[in-house]
């Protein structure tokens, strides 16, 4: 059992991304003295808006330059810049000019959704480096800035993220395992009510169906009524299948 959730929690069960370069070519060939702290902003943004996926090697040799993960070349496309990542990357720009490069495909971990209609469970099998909401059709990521999300969402769907990680890997390690299954399985446990309250608000702002996944140790069990309201669950057919609970905005697993 063990080895079912380390697995999924490392995304081995995933497909593959692509490997990128990104060059920052100073217009006057020397560049800013605060070159290296504009750059790292500016990809820390990328990173937050989940349009690079995990941690990035930034590499100085003469010019500054970094490789990192990302979806496809189209995630990297100033279109689905954030906020943020709009203010930094005006900002090198007025330095540098960025040149992109794919290096080739990295493997074991998430191609990204394409299903023209989805709806969106938050996922409690992701790791910090993919996006956190899958589609519940295809199984698949949604990269999050295909959703526009503003920062404040964006930092809150972070810290869900980071607060599950946290305590799945506590009770995979044996470490606190009492406290640490209560907060993965009771959905009124602090980590749950966090988790549930951020589905609710992006399925109000996003206008889809949002579903906040609760984690369930055993996977024999089917959950036929809602822990919250009592009422019935309603299967979805999907990759994986889920038994939901559209009203309370929570699904598990089937």
């Amino acid at each position: 059992m063990f080895a079912k959730y380390y697995a999924k929690g490392c995304g081995l069960f995933k497909e593959e991304k692509m490997l990128f370069r990104m060059d920052f070519i100073p217009k006057d060939g020397i560049g800013p003295e605060d070159a290296e702290a504009r750059i790292q902003y500016f990809l820390l943004a990328l990173r937050e808006n989940g349009q690079i996926l995990e941690d990035f090697e930034l590499i100085q040799n003469r010019r500054y330059a970094a490789v990192f993960a990302s979806y496809s070349r189209k995630h990297l496309d100033p279109v689905w810049d954030s906020e943020d990542a709009v203010r930094h990357r005006a900002e090198l720009l007025r330095d540098f000019d960025l040149k992109l490069t794919a290096l080739g495909k990295s493997p074991l971990r998430a191609k990204a959704c394409t299903c023209k209609r989805r709806w969106l469970v938050m996922s409690t099998y992701c790791d910090d480096r993919d996006s956190p909401l899958i589609c519940g059709d295809c199984g698949r990521a949604v990269p999050l800035c295909e959703l526009a999300l503003s920062e404040d969402d964006l930092g809150e769907v972070r810290a869900w993220q980071q607060n599950f990680r946290a305590v799945h890997r506590l009770w995979i390690n044996g470490l606190s395992e009492r406290w640490a299954e209560k907060q993965l399985t009771d959905v009124n446990s602090a980590l749950n009510r966090q988790g549930l309250q951020i589905a609710k608000a992006l399925k109000q702002k996003l206008g889809m169906l949002v579903c906040c996944e609760i984690f369930s140790p055993d996977e024999n069990q089917t959950h036929f009524a809602c822990p919250v309201c009592g009422k019935p669950m309603i299967w979805k057919c999907g990759e994986p299948s889920e038994m939901v609970c559209e009203f309370c905005a929570l699904c598990y697993e089937n």
